[in-house]
């Protein structure tokens, strides 16, 4: 997989203006943001790591993780989300054109790997949510497979809510904390989400009260000790304006085992960090000296083969700057 399967550069043109409007409408609330703890520990120890746009970032002393601090009001961020430019964009130009690789390489085996654990452990029938649901591809290839009785889908954006809604898709279009279920579900998926919440403690809470016992939660986000966000640190594109945490695999334990979930499986099966970071080398965002002769050797190596051996090195190692959670309510 290339970024350009799921990013198209031709689509990608206009995303830096609809960005820097995003980030002007967060900016005339910075007087009203707020100063929080670790989002994964809780601790208030904590360094600075670097300001970007206008934005702080601090690194838990306990934890390691990195937070965005002080950040916009759960308030601000319901404004950003049910109006944001990005948002608009990406429904409009970018998905469309890229949404049968992204069901491809990205959705259909997630589907396939959370509908199997859940046949396996007898979670059948009842119904899955998906927060954060997008144009809807995760629900489809899900309800595709025909393990649950409901597919639902949480997506308050407009655009996107709009066309669940036209895929026939169960879709409320709010904010988590709003939706009251009938009864307890089998599982629950949310993608390079948890990364945008004012508090991810209460998600994981939130999501913890409505999985059944034993159901499955399935996240995907940023992980802070990977390859890319490592080499790149704040020019990596995981940090930006919407991403307010950023964990690592033992950072994101911590919060989990905090909010009542066990069986925590964390893999990071991200295949991009070695093109990524090969383009800020060519792009002069990194130099040869801060990456080093080895590395530079193993990013750059006309043997092709080299570079698809590091990266799946960096998978198998918990090293991608992608993490994919699985993980089981407990009783």
């Amino acid at each position: 997989m290339k970024a350009s399967d799921i990013r198209p550069d031709d689509a990608m043109k206009g995303q830096q203006t609809a960005m820097e409007a995003d980030i002007a409408m967060l900016l005339t609330h910075r007087e009203d943001f707020v100063d929080v703890a670790c989002p994964a520990c809780e601790s208030e120890l904590a360094a600075h790591e670097f300001d970007r746009k206008g934005f702080s970032y601090w690194r838990c002393k306990h934890c390691e993780t990195v937070y965005n601090n002080p950040r916009p009001t759960p308030e601000i961020l319901a404004a950003l989300y049910s109006n944001s430019e990005v948002y608009k964009y990406w429904s409009r130009n970018v998905y469309e054109v890229s949404a049968e690789n992204r069901r491809k390489l990205l959705f259909r085996p997630r589907a396939e790997m959370l509908v199997q654990r859940c046949r396996n452990a007898g979670l059948t029938g009842g119904a899955m949510l998906e927060v954060g649901a997008s144009q809807g591809l995760f629900c489809e290839e899900v309800a595709a497979l025909g393990l649950f009785d409901s597919v639902i889908a949480i997506e308050p954006t407009p655009d996107q809510a709009q066309v669940c809604r036209q895929k026939g898709i169960e879709v409320h279009e709010l904010s988590y904390e709003k939706l009251r279920l009938k009864s307890k579900l089998n599982a629950i998926a949310s993608f390079e989400t948890i990364e945008h919440l004012f508090s991810p403690k209460a998600f994981m809470e939130w999501a913890h009260g409505n999985l059944r016992p034993g159901g499955f939660l399935m996240l995907t986000c940023p992980n802070i000790r990977g390859f890319e966000t490592l080499v790149l640190g704040q020019n990596s594109g995981a940090v930006d304006h919407e991403h307010l945490n950023y964990f690592s695999p033992d950072s994101f334990r911590l919060l989990a085992a905090k909010t009542g979930f066990t069986d925590v499986q964390i893999t990071t099966p991200g295949k991009l960090d070695v093109e990524i970071v090969r383009n800020a080398l060519a792009d002069g965002i990194v130099d040869l000296e801060t990456l080093g002769p080895f590395i530079a050797t193993l990013i750059t190596d006309k043997n092709k083969q080299t570079a698809r051996l590091f990266q799946k090195f960096l998978q198998e190692s918990c090293l991608s700057s992608n993490m994919m959670i699985l993980a089981r309510a407990g009783h």
